[in-house]
């Protein structure tokens, strides 16, 4: 599978699981949706980073990193990771 659909295909995944967290009934809910999908992406499709936040109206139900930032300096993906917008591997 190529890169490009690969990125796209987990790109996908992450918005269809943020957009059922953000009508999660609560934070609780919202959180294990967000954790299972980020862990997953890190584990399953070998992603090496990524933030995910996930927002209802003006309340923010969950934000969170998974994997690493930076890979050369071990750095960890937090919530306030900003990530370059042509980022290779």
């Amino acid at each position: 599978m190529g890169m490009v659909v690969k990125v796209s295909l987990v790109t996908c995944a992450i918005l269809a699981s943020a957009t059922a967290a953000a009508f999660a009934q609560d934070n609780n809910e919202a959180e294990s949706v967000v954790d299972a999908v980020g862990q997953s992406s890190v584990d399953k499709d070998r992603v090496v980073g990524l933030s995910i936040g996930v927002a209802k109206g003006d309340q923010i139900l969950c934000v969170r990193g998974f994997g690493l930032a930076s890979v050369e300096l071990n750095v960890p993906a937090t919530a306030d990771t900003v990530y370059p917008s042509c980022a290779e591997n």
